[in-house]
């Protein structure tokens, strides 16, 4: 019995949801691609762009000047879910009358094992903040693997990212935000979903969503807010749906 089996099979009994069903799910996690972290090449590794970090608009703005090697930032690395097609197929099938998993909702816990990042994967990206001079306190990472806080100057940032940071002056402020993409080596970037905090432009007022200036705030997260999926039987819709959290074009 694999892995997939073994885990649906145990939440069957503790949801008394029918095996049928169960069965289903496990035909659509089987097809899917598991996310597994590639190793490093020998050497320097190949680099990967994380898109979707630079502010619209600072981006035609005349920069006043580099940000400060020493000011302190603090990240939110984001992870990507694992098996999307899955998910999706899923969420589908969980909307349609005729299918087996019609309002079979999963638990918190099942929904982590299907398809939020592996421990492994958490493990290896906060090596690579580490690596690069950042700090991780106690309680720093997500209870659902989702995001890992970090802190660190602007240095250490750039250096990590490979990206620069400038200065701007937006309405009185001085703000920063990035030159460009941040980049990270491709088994590490493939696995992260956004890096937050690289900027500070946004004002984080509940008027501003209606201002089409500000829509670079709108997160790319292929509909995935954040993780607080409410009471412990959940529809993985309810997850996709929540408030947001970060993030750019």
């Amino acid at each position: 019995m694999n892995r997939f089996s073994r885990l649906l099979w145990r939440f069957s009994v503790v949801l008394c949801v029918p095996v049928l069903v169960l069965m289903h799910l496990a035909s659509l996690l089987l097809g899917a691609t598991p996310g597994a972290i590639a190793a490093h090449p020998q050497g320097s590794p190949p680099l990967q762009i994380i898109p979707g970090h630079l502010v619209p608009l600072v981006e035609n703005m005349p920069s006043v000047g580099p940000t400060s090697p020493g000011t302190e930032m603090q990240l939110s690395v984001g992870l990507k879910l694992r098996n999307l097609q899955a998910l999706d197929a899923l969420l589908a099938a969980q909307d349609d009358p005729a299918a087996a998993m019609y309002h079979q909702y999963l638990t918190r816990g099942m929904f982590q094992e299907l398809f939020g990042p592996e421990q492994a994967t958490v493990d290896a990206v906060a090596a690579f903040l580490k690596q690069g001079g950042l700090k991780i306190g106690i309680g720093s990472i997500s209870d659902n693997r989702l995001l890992i806080n970090a802190s660190g100057t602007a240095q250490e940032v750039e250096n990590l990212f490979h990206t620069t940071l400038q200065n701007y002056r937006v309405e009185g402020r001085l703000v920063y935000a990035p030159k460009k993409d941040p980049s990270a080596p491709s088994s590490i970037a493939e696995t992260i979903q956004s890096v937050g905090g690289l900027d500070n432009v946004g004002l984080y007022r509940p008027h501003i969503w209606q201002s089409e200036r500000f829509q670079h705030l709108v997160p790319p997260w292929r509909g995935i807010r954040q993780t607080n999926c409410g009471p412990p039987m959940i529809s993985i819709r309810s997850c996709r749906q929540g408030p947001m959290v970060t993030g750019r074009r």
